[in-house]
């Protein structure tokens, strides 16, 4: 079990650094993903994946700290 929990511990973490890359690659002016402009759809995007990391890394803690103690 020890073993499972730290596999999608990792997991999670890597998933979560994913997302918060995107957030900032999303929020720099001269992203190649925002490169058109739209200032809207840019705030929320960050705002969004800045949220999903965030419960990404959450996620992790839980599992990393309670798979461990079975």
């Amino acid at each position: 079990m020890k073993t499972v929990s730290l596999i999608i511990g990792i997991g999670l973490i890597t998933a979560g650094t994913l997302f918060f890359v995107s957030s900032v690659l999303v929020n720099c002016q001269g992203s190649l993903i925002v490169a058109g402009g739209c200032e809207q759809w840019r705030s929320n995007a960050f705002l969004t994946f800045l949220y999903v990391g965030t419960l990404f890394f959450c996620g992790a803690v839980g599992v990393l700290v309670f798979g461990r103690t079975r």
